[in-house]
């Protein structure tokens, strides 16, 4: 098996003490497998020294090779905490999370603190609960990864579960939680186009067809409303163009000749000849 690639520190470590606790049992590694009982594989992780095996299979390789169970706990919790000089992720309190991005951070460094449990062993403390339905690891590592938020309550309740987080917490987190979605919500809202209400049109189309036909265009279908536009024939020109009844109103006629509508006659002159 290849050597353990940092025997000094954390995982490594833990690694380190598991294989050489193995060997001066003269046990195997497929007996220890038997002993636990576990699968060849996840003995031959534990020694590996890649990744911190689950606290249950720690105990218990200790148990099936006759180590100090408490000096092998003890190196699984500091197999769990950062290397020196790892800075640990820079998260809002529950109290002062705001949006996704802070409900992200703070799930981040609340799997930070509890020493960075792997997603298995996650998935498993779910699971024993069984209270708030089950939470599976590639979900939690999404989660720890930011790439995805717990998407209900309950499946926050088991990613926290799975921390180690007193359910007397769980109120302030579930708070947390429901700013984090009324933030989208209302950023959504925002986003979205605001659509005008158009008024109802209350020109009728007879006196539509009136105003059209005294500005020298005789309509060609059916009244669409006042700021449609409306086929119409030109009296003068005998073309055919598209014009609005607002734009007729205020002065505009035919589009191709550009004939404007005939102003009425203004009252008769009082001079005298």
């Amino acid at each position: 098996m290849r050597p353990v690639p940092v025997p000094e520190y954390g995982a490594g470590r833990l690694a380190a003490a598991l294989r050489r606790g193995r060997e001066k049992s003269g046990k195997s590694r497929e007996q220890v497998a038997d002993a636990i009982p576990c699968s060849l594989a996840t003995v031959q992780r534990a020694e590996a020294g890649k990744q911190r095996p689950t606290q249950s299979v720690t105990r218990a390789f200790a148990r099936a090779c006759g180590l100090d169970e408490d000096k092998m706990a003890d190196l699984w919790e500091a197999a769990g905490k950062p290397a020196r000089g790892t800075k640990r992720t820079q998260a809002p309190g529950v109290n002062f999370v705001r949006n996704e991005a802070d409900l992200g951070a703070a799930l981040l460094r609340t799997h930070e603190d509890n020493a960075r449990p792997a997603f298995r062993e996650m998935e498993r403390r779910a699971e024993r609960h069984g209270g708030f339905g089950r939470l599976d690891r590639m979900t939690a590592w999404r989660i720890v990864h930011r790439k995805v938020l717990p998407t209900t309550e309950n499946q926050l309740k088991a990613f926290l579960i799975a921390c180690n987080v007193s359910e007397a917490a769980f109120p302030e987190w579930v708070r947390a939680w429901r700013r984090a979605k009324a933030g989208v919500q209302s950023a959504t809202l925002r986003r979205a186009p605001q659509t005008r209400t158009r008024r109802p049109d209350s020109t009728e189309p007879a006196a539509a067809a009136k105003i059209m036909r005294a500005a020298g265009l005789r309509p060609i279908d059916d009244f669409p409303g006042t700021a449609r536009p409306w086929t119409a024939q030109c009296v003068r020109c005998g073309k055919l163009s598209r014009v609005r009844l607002d734009h007729v109103r205020r002065g505009t006629g035919c589009r191709v000749c550009h004939a404007k509508p005939r102003q009425p006659e203004g009252p008769p002159s009082s001079g005298t000849a």
